[in-house]
């Protein structure tokens, strides 16, 4: 009888381990699948983000090529326009050597304005250019940094989960 009963109280402790270890097993797996599901979000929302500011970037880069392009053309234009006035004004045979001298330093003078222009513009897009990539690396940084605590944060909930399992 004390050899039955002594079997029977190790079933019951065996099925109660088994029953507990079950239940803990359970418990780790669905921390593991809650923080999977969490570290996914956050790099979606983190890629999104990315994509985001990429966008920016690009219509900001584009929004300056269109501008440089507009101010290329117009200096063109202008030069076009005063070859065209100087061509119609006075015919080639009747101009003299003083003339011609002036033109040509005008032309000159003109050229270097729109070179001068187009340098100090392009100066300026590089700067805003860089300006644009700091606050884009700066903002995947800050991202990448907040997605890394949530991380840590994740990681430390689910250890001090299975330590106390």
């Amino acid at each position: 009888a004390l050899e039955t009963q002594k079997v029977t109280m190790v079933k019951e402790k065996d099925d109660a381990v088994d029953a507990t270890t079950k239940e803990y097993e359970e418990k780790i797996q669905s921390l593991n699948e809650t923080m999977e599901k969490k570290i996914e979000d956050l790099t979606s929302e983190s890629n999104s983000k990315y994509e985001e500011l990429q966008k920016e970037n690009d219509e900001a880069l584009s929004k300056l090529q269109l501008e440089l392009d507009t101010k290329m053309k117009e200096y063109e234009e202008k030069i076009q326009s005063l070859e065209q006035t100087v061509t119609e004004s006075y015919s080639k045979e009747h101009l003299d050597d003083a003339v011609e001298k002036a033109l040509e330093t005008q032309k000159v003078t003109m050229v270097k304005e729109k070179d001068d222009a187009v340098d100090a513009t392009t100066k300026e897009y590089e700067e805003k250019i860089q300006s644009l990539n700091e606050t884009m690396e700066k903002k995947i940084e800050d991202l990448t940094s907040e997605s890394n605590s949530k991380y840590e944060e994740l990681q430390k909930e689910n250890d001090e989960a299975l330590s106390k399992l």
